[in-house]
């Protein structure tokens, strides 16, 4: 298991977040207005007497698919980065699908075209609040 998370973003004063992962004490994902889902993602109490444990609000808009199809591809897309890259020390989330890959309907056994490319839309903050 990798030792951080790598979160790409949209936001400005922070394209990259590293997280932690041995200090993750819980996750949960939530759909909010706007077809916008929302991994907030707890840490552990701070090592330090009279640290509190902070939190990374993590933001994806326009994931594909119902709302429980899209809070289990945030959970998918994290759990997955925390498992991959063993022995690494970092391991990147990938947004969850925004648009499907689409082939031109099979004619035939063979090659298939792509009609429409998988899109993944970039998550657009990562904030960590103490």
């Amino acid at each position: 298991m990798a030792q951080f998370l790598k979160v790409k973003t949209l936001a400005a004063g922070a394209p990259e977040v590293l997280i932690p992962i041995a200090e993750i004490g819980g996750m949960v994902a939530t759909a909010t207005a706007g077809n916008t889902n929302t991994m907030t993602i707890s840490m552990r109490t701070g090592k330090a007497a009279g640290v509190a444990s902070g939190i990374y609000v993590i933001v994806v808009a326009q994931p594909l698919g119902t709302a429980n199809q899209r809070l289990a591809a945030m959970y998918k897309a994290f759990n997955d980065a925390i498992t991959a890259n063993p022995g690494g020390i970092v391991s990147t989330v990938m947004p969850p699908l925004t648009v499907a890959q689409a082939p031109l309907p099979q004619t035939g056994s063979g090659r298939q075209p792509i009609t429409v490319q998988a899109l993944y839309t970039q998550f657009t903050s990562c904030v960590f609040t103490p």
